[in-house]
């Protein structure tokens, strides 16, 4: 009895002690707590008081987000579509109500995109050519998705309605079929953990849990040694003697907190001629590498570069363009991947709730990367100057060059002003002569096509004359 008694207690202190060790050493803000297993995945309340309260957990969340959104896309549409699709979209808010739902998706893991038509029965199956009102998003925690899934086709695995409950404003909780909303996943996540999410992906604050605490976890202990590194002394002649006695020991303690308090406003330490004053200061380095290195993880974990995510010049002779072109081709991955169906979607129920004929929705997204003024009149100078080395060969006319010209201006922004009138102006001519190699002038082209050929005369090849 002895002996299984001595094992339970054995067992209980062990549990016991790696909860303490485990609750004193890391101090992070998401660490996660330890019972009986370390759980990877927070709560959502916790999310929530991260995104408000921390201000690297809210760019974690909103970088990406709002750099998805921030710069538009270019319509490959009429001239007349893509303006009322521009100012439909700004009078929508669709570009904000698109960066809050990444947003929240990041912080929860999901979030859904309301879609009001005004017909007052979100449960049934949408009608397009409504009135379109607005939209509205909810993350994760409004959300309860319906067991009943659909079980083919592109959507096989998600819900067919889902069942809201606003968090803010006035609205009850309703239901909403799935042609109503438009889904927004947070980070992908294996099959199972998907059953155990009720389908909804990784929220970024679980991915980079680790990563975070280690971050926290080291600048607590910076702050430790910060408050440590200096040292001050003061040896007291019979000073354990003194403390056997009440009326002594209170007069030492009032004799220490004078001399402290002179010692903070002016300085100065007394004490008697056979006390002892030492003071000790050191220092120490690596602390900036290290807070660093768990920058490094934080950042890779989130995706964004240590310049965007906290404002870090790039050390050594590294300038951080790489690290932003890789940035910038996440997020253009992440462009094709959540936003270019639910835009699509989206112009396409403005067009059809206006009246106007959908015909196929295209697009391309503005790349974050924008050239600069020079870079931009260097890069149109070259194009231009290969085009007119063209024409000037005679293998292109004068109006087809323009039209070429005219094209760069979707990219370079020079030589918008020229118009289809223009260049219907300049009609089809023949290109100019070319000069042989004798200095005499030639027809461009294939002048032997439709003439009889002798077979003792040399054929004239005119510009491709393989002599």
């Amino acid at each position: 009895m002895a002996k299984n008694l001595q094992l339970k207690n054995a067992g209980r202190t062990k549990h016991d002690s790696a909860t303490a060790y485990v609750s004193s050493v890391c101090t992070g803000e998401l660490i996660t707590n330890v019972a009986n297993e370390i759980s990877f995945s927070l709560p959502d309340e916790l999310k929530g008081r991260l995104f408000s309260s921390n201000w690297v957990a809210r760019r974690m969340a909103e970088s990406i987000a709002s750099d998805m959104t921030s710069k538009g896309v270019n319509w490959r549409l009429d001239a007349d579509t893509s303006a009322f699709l521009e100012k439909e979209f700004r009078r929508l808010n669709v570009w904000r109500l698109l960066t809050d739902a990444i947003t929240y998706a990041r912080v929860y893991g999901g979030s859904l995109v309301m879609i009001d038509m005004g017909d007052g029965a979100p449960e049934s199956v949408l009608n397009p050519n409504g009135t379109l009102l607005g939209f509205r998003v909810f993350d994760k925690t409004e959300i309860t998705p319906s067991t009943t899934v659909k079980n083919y086709g592109a959507e096989a695995g998600l819900p067919v309605k889902y069942s809201i409950q606003p968090a803010y404003g006035t609205l009850s909780t309703f239901d909403a079929d799935a042609s109503r909303v438009i889904r927004f996943d947070g980070i992908r996540s294996t099959h199972r953990k998907l059953n155990v999410n009720q389908g909804w992906g990784e929220s970024v604050y679980d991915v980079a849990n680790s990563a975070v605490s280690a971050y926290g976890a080291s600048l607590d202990s910076c702050l430790e040694l910060l408050k440590r590194c200096y040292i001050r002394y003061l040896g007291i002649e019979n000073f354990w003697q003194g403390l056997q006695d009440d009326e002594r020991a209170s007069f030492m303690g009032r004799a220490v907190k004078m001399i402290n308090d002179v010692q903070n406003n002016s300085s100065l330490t007394v004490s008697d001629n056979k006390d002892t004053f030492q003071s000790q200061s050191y220092s120490f380095g690596g602390i900036r590498d290290v807070l660093i290195t768990f920058s490094e993880q934080i950042a890779g974990a989130a995706e964004i570069p240590l310049v965007k995510l906290f404002g870090i010049s790039p050390a050594g002779f590294s300038t951080g363009d790489a690290d932003l072109a890789n940035y910038y081709d996440t997020v253009s991955r992440l462009q094709e991947d959540k936003l270019r169906e639910p835009i699509s979607r989206i112009a396409s129920l403005i067009l059809t709730s206006a009246g106007h004929e959908v015909n196929e929705i295209d697009f391309d997204f503005v790349p974050l990367k924008q050239e600069t003024t020079s870079e931009r009149i260097t890069n149109a100078q070259n194009a231009v100057n290969t085009i007119l080395s063209v024409q000037a060969a005679g293998l292109i006319s004068d109006k087809r060059a323009l039209e070429e010209i005219a094209a760069l201006s979707e990219k370079t922004g020079i030589f918008s002003t020229v118009t289809p009138q223009d260049i219907d102006a300049l009609n089809e001519v023949e290109p100019p002569p070319i000069p042989n190699e004798t200095g005499q002038y030639v027809e461009a082209g294939l002048p032997n096509i439709g003439k009889a050929i002798d077979p003792n005369e040399t054929p004239n090849f005119g510009a491709f004359n393989l002599n």
